[in-house]
């Protein structure tokens, strides 16, 4: 049986709040609360925007105030901002951090996906204040073709001005991509990955395309050529610059990608001259696939940057310290929490890095 598709709400403060003893538990959760719902943006590979006549509604901030301040004085481990863009309207947004920074007492963590070209220093100050602790960015892709075919749109100057301000204030940012985008080809996502990595974000997170019903990109999905998945997750298979080949390869690197994740010793590496992220995924998978090894851990990441050091240059104790303070022992089955890595780090020999 199926119904017709309900009516917008387009007052959401008519919505009743879940943020109530009534409907809550709260001891030692991550709180989800919306300040907002919806994109003005037309990303095609995203769900925000689908089938919506409005683009974002939001909830009165006297609303975002009080169901804020119910969970600050509960006790959660954090607070997740679920909204599609949290500084979407920065004066609205510095409003809220100034709310935060006022009430959050026991530095519950805040976590929220934000624009980076929409950031400024005062907004990434008050941001530090209120305790933000993992913030999502998105690039997604640098390939202007993909950008134009997706409709996403990227001003790299206020973008990267946006990501100096996360940094000043050191604020921890995980930097997306997309592998799979159409028009993307294996070459073009090795750029937008070596220009990702070069902004050394506090961590570097990839993810295969997903052609999700409704949005425009599975509408188009047949006039551009993308094979994918009828059941979920909806993966890309192939489309005409990427073969179902460099997709499987592609899902490879992008295993590796994820798995370096926050790793401070490959953050550094890559600033070795001649040198990018691509390469040393390209190190790696071949190390890998010649000891047959599912994943490398442990004293197999020293072996594996020690040589990598020998055939591309950097001072291999240096990385095999480096790699010795984030992965500890052979034993050590997993990696060290972000923030965690033991101070001081191993000084490197040349002064630039």
């Amino acid at each position: 049986m199926s119904t017709a598709e309900a009516a917008i709400v387009r007052d959401l403060n008519l919505l009743p709040s879940p943020h109530t003893d009534k409907y809550m538990t709260v001891e030692r959760r991550v709180a989800s609360v919306e300040t907002q719902r919806g994109c003005v943006f037309r990303c095609n590979f995203c769900f925000y925007n689908k089938d919506m006549s409005i683009r974002n509604r939001r909830f009165d901030l006297d609303r975002v105030k009080s169901e804020l301040l119910y969970w600050l004085n509960r006790d959660v481990v954090e607070i997740y901002l679920m909204d599609p863009i949290f500084n979407l309207n920065a004066t609205r947004a510095k409003e809220i951090c100034r709310f935060i920074a006022k009430h959050n007492t026991r530095r519950v963590q805040m976590h929220a996906a934000i624009l980076a070209e929409f950031m400024d220093d005062e907004l990434a100050s008050l941001m530090a204040a209120a305790n933000m602790c993992w913030l999502e960015v998105g690039l997604q892709t640098t390939d202007d073709t993909t950008l134009q075919a997706v409709e996403r749109r990227l001003r790299m100057t206020p973008f990267l001005e946006g990501i100096e301000h996360l940094k000043r204030h050191k604020l921890y940012f995980e930097l997306q991509l997309i592998f799979g985008l159409p028009f993307e080809t294996p070459e073009t996502f090795r750029r937008s990955l070596n220009f990702a990595a070069s902004l050394e974000p506090s961590e570097l997170s990839v993810f295969i395309l997903l052609i999700l019903p409704g949005t425009e990109l599975w509408t188009k999905a047949e006039a551009l050529g993308i094979s994918f998945d009828p059941n979920p997750l909806y993966t890309v298979r192939s489309h005409p610059s990427m073969s179902a080949d460099d997709i499987a390869e592609g899902t490879r690197n992008v295993d590796v990608i994820n798995g370096m994740g926050a790793s401070r010793t490959i953050h550094i590496l890559q600033r070795e001259p001649g040198l990018t992220m691509s390469v040393i995924v390209d190190a790696w998978n071949a190390f890998r696939d010649g000891r047959e090894l599912s994943s490398v851990m442990g004293n197999d990441m020293k072996t594996l940057v020690t040589e990598f050091c020998h055939h591309h240059g950097g001072p291999p104790s240096f990385y095999a310290a480096m790699i010795e303070l984030e992965y500890g022992s052979e034993q050590q089955s997993k990696r060290r929490a972000p923030g965690d890595v033991p101070r001081p780090y191993p000084e490197h020999p040349s002064a630039t890095l």
